[in-house]
């Protein structure tokens, strides 16, 4: 997929597609199975239904290194299920196995010769959060995975190289 580090929006495309439509081993499932399309950036819409996923980059910094062309900061995903019965949170737990091994060793680089960016997905961690306390909803379930992510933008490497 050519120019995925072109713009914010063409990294943010790659990330998701990546996390909906990376294949276990066998090829048998993929996270978008128990997702759908319902994985929003930032925030869900009013309407949301469940489940669905909220993913972020965020922390995003100029590291100062590679002539200020590196970007680095985190890929935060919330996978978000209600009710939380038993099948609903299993399902969730699966989708966030999936969306895992999807991010794990994740790469990718523009082709363009002298500009080309890259995005590598590094380590991560997962944590399921508590239930929320009143007055939010009790009967959600929420999983947060967190990777780290660095990037050399060709949005940023472009002008380091005219």
């Amino acid at each position: 997929m050519a120019g995925e580090t072109l713009t914010t929006q063409a990294v943010q495309d790659w990330l998701l597609t990546r996390l909906l439509t990376f294949p276990a081993p066998g090829g048998t499932s993929k996270a978008g199975d128990f997702l759908s399309t319902r994985v929003y950036w930032d925030r869900p819409p009013a309407d949301a239904v469940y489940p669905f996923g909220v993913v972020r980059l965020i922390g995003m910094r100029n590291t100062g290194a590679y002539n200020r062309e590196r970007q680095q900061g985190a890929l935060e995903l919330t996978l978000i299920v209600r009710p939380a019965d038993a099948d609903k949170v299993s399902d969730l737990n699966t989708a966030a196995d999936l969306a895992q091994g999807a991010m794990m060793f994740a790469r990718s680089g523009d082709s363009a010769p002298t500009t080309g960016g890259l995005i590598f997905v590094g380590e991560g961690t997962r944590d399921p959060l508590p239930a929320p306390q009143e007055p939010v909803d009790e009967q959600t379930y929420t999983i947060r995975i967190v990777w780290v992510v660095t990037i050399w933008p060709r949005y940023l490497s472009r002008y380091a190289h005219p």
